[in-house]
């Protein structure tokens, strides 16, 4: 097995390659973060946008949505949550302390 490496910066997976040419990625983000190039946004089950898997609360679109807004505010709440993004990873330097997390609370 040869190690490939990941094919853009932001990519959450490693890649290997098997001596018979199958390939396969492993997701070890908490052991190689990968957040200074993180591209993604999350929407949580409940409704809410997270630019980090790890941050508290995100921006409560689903909430919005319910209430009635409409594309320009839902645009406007999309900017200000995109604005915001930032690394909340338990292992990288942030000026807050990151939030107990659980896959269940992104619907995985």
């Amino acid at each position: 097995m040869r190690p490939i490496g990941r094919r853009e910066e932001a990519d959450p997976a490693s890649l290997y390659e098997t001596e018979d040419g199958v390939v396969f990625g492993i997701i070890a983000s908490d052991t190689a973060p990968f957040c200074g190039a993180c591209d993604r946004l999350r929407l949580t089950a409940d409704g809410r946008m997270r630019g980090c898997l790890y941050e508290s609360g995100g921006v409560p679109l689903g909430a919005a949505l319910k209430a009635g807004a409409g594309d320009d505010e839902l645009r406007a709440m999309m900017r200000l949550g995109l604005s915001a993004k930032r690394s909340h990873h338990p292992l990288q330097p942030v000026p807050t302390a990151p939030i107990a997390f659980s896959m269940a609370d992104t619907g995985g």
